[in-house]
């Protein structure tokens, strides 16, 4: 299959996954989410131009809620629920052209964003949805292990409005070769 964009080194299609900690979810009502490692996945389309790649990305992120902290005395330990985020991000990557190499991205786009959730102490319901602003940063190593095949291991940092997350991501690519 060609590339579709005649000048460009390659054309990309990839998945990945990760396991992010996270940190509030809403700072402005004190919403607390659990900071273990939660879920994270995600569908990448780009394209490159030697050092310079351009990339779609489509990710959902999950944040389990742990508490609530309307009076800032202290995070009612009884919230309970989950934030699932689905962001549309333009990505702009930027790696050598070595077969081991290091990476650095940024991205920025919208997000879905849908909070269910509840605090059974205050009896406060914690529900929102909405569509938000979402950025992205990151850095990692990449391995093109064929011609057509690429692994990276990375870290991410990824926000929207009332959202913060970090950790690692593996993502796998197929590149599809020019003729």
């Amino acid at each position: 299959m060609n590339c579709l964009i005649a000048t460009a080194a390659s054309c990309y299609l990839g998945l990945t996954v990760g396991w992010m900690d996270s940190n509030n979810t809403d700072n402005n009502n004190k919403i607390e989410a659990a900071d273990d490692n939660q879920p994270t996945a995600g569908i990448i389309a780009g394209v490159g131009f030697h050092r310079v790649r351009l990339e779609t990305e489509l990710r959902w992120h999950r944040q389990e809620l742990h508490g609530y902290n309307p009076s800032g005395l202290g995070p009612d330990e009884s919230a309970n629920g989950n934030v699932d985020t689905v962001a549309l991000l333009g990505n702009v990557r930027l790696q050598p052209d070595w077969r081991f190499s290091p990476y650095i991205l940024g991205g920025a786009g919208p997000a879905y964003q849908k909070r269910d959730g509840h605090s059974s102490i205050t009896n406060t319901d914690l529900d929102r949805e909405g569509i938000f602003f979402a950025w992205q940063a990151g850095i990692g190593l990449s391995m093109q292990f064929t011609r057509t095949l690429e692994v990276d291991l990375g870290y991410r940092h990824f926000e929207t409005e009332d959202k913060e997350q970090q950790g690692l991501i593996l993502s796998v690519r197929y590149h599809f070769e020019n003729q």
